[in-house]
């Protein structure tokens, strides 16, 4: 953008805001509830988005703001709750001083900036555990009774995983919970389909980030083989870091005839069926395969210890 542009889109805007500021002290903006509006951004269900509906953003958010001795001291607003999706322009679940800036960029014709649905493990990730819970978080808060195994899925081989959808509350992101776990050393995908999944503002969900309603997002990951080999096994010792969660300093770990540890923690691999001793020394035989090619294997606690994170093993 150029320096010209620029100082006009930022004249235009402080008009913009002392018009709204003027509007606030000399009118009373009404809050229409009903019915609701079909635009993100109108406030006041008129059809149209412009400095009124700015002008009870801003006074939306003062209220919820305000302080002691002030009205409406600690109210939510001055929105009500089914209008509350409208004001969210950046669609975090939280309606701040970002959306004021949003909002009035919307009146001055800027369009607002389109993201996709990103996911964890992220699309092209490799020896994800089987345990592993993938995760959709979507660029708006959605509607979470339009989430089903039709629209947010994973598969495998062109066949469908069972799995539990387990929604965020707010609609934000939503876990696949499987059962059983994920086939291992296997190339697993997750589609959300855009849609048919229904954001808070009634829109179809924009799971691609191209601007338009609906569209559908994948990604694919590779997880970790756990097929044992025969006749191999691995030698180690699982310990917790300490309180500070940084691995041989003072609070884990003293100095000697070598590293006494001082926090072990009693753990299995899963292809063993012995547990770890006192000094959480432990002998896995039967290693699985991944564990030769990367050096990655997971262990899983017996109980008894705290567990913090991240657990060394040495």
């Amino acid at each position: 953008m150029s320096t010209r542009r620029h100082r006009r889109l930022a004249g235009a805007s402080n008009r913009l805001f002392a018009f709204a500021l003027l509007t606030g002290i000399f009118f009373s903006t009404q809050v229409l509830p009903q019915p609701l509006p079909t635009r993100l951004g109108d406030l006041n269900g008129d059809e149209e988005v412009n400095v009124l509906d700015l002008v009870i953003l801003i006074n939306h958010i003062n209220a919820a703001q305000s302080g002691a001795g002030v009205s409406p001291a600690g109210s939510p607003g001055i929105l009500p709750g089914e209008l509350v999706p409208f004001a969210d322009m950046n669609g975090d679940a939280f309606v701040n001083q970002t959306d004021i800036d949003l909002l009035a960029d919307v009146i001055l014709g800027l369009p607002l900036s389109s993201r996709p649905i990103t996911f964890e493990p992220a699309s092209g990730s490799s020896e994800v555990g089987v345990t592993v819970r993938p995760k959709a978080t979507f660029p708006r808060p959605i509607d979470v009774s339009t989430l089903n195994s039709n629209n947010f899925y994973a598969s495998f081989a062109g066949q469908k995983l069972p799995a539990r959808i387990v929604p965020a509350p707010n609609g934000t992101f939503a876990w696949l919970f499987f059962d059983p776990s994920m086939p291992n050393a296997s190339q697993v995908q997750i589609t959300v389909d855009g849609a048919t999944i229904r954001t808070l503002v009634g829109t179809p969900l924009d799971a691609d980030g191209d601007g338009a309603p609906g569209g559908v997002a994948r990604a694919s990951f590779s997880t970790v083989s756990v097929v044992g080999i025969p006749g191999t096994a691995v030698s180690s010792r699982i310990v917790d870091p300490g309180p500070d969660l940084v691995p041989r300093t003072t609070d884990d770990v003293t100095l000697g005839n070598g590293c006494n540890y001082l926090l072990p923690i009693a753990a299995t691999f899963k292809s063993s069926s012995k547990p770890a001793k006192e000094n959480a020394q432990f002998l896995a035989t039967t290693t699985p395969h991944s564990l030769g090619s990367s050096g990655n294997a997971l262990l899983g606690s017996t109980g008894g210890h705290s567990i913090r994170s991240p657990i060394e093993s040495t």
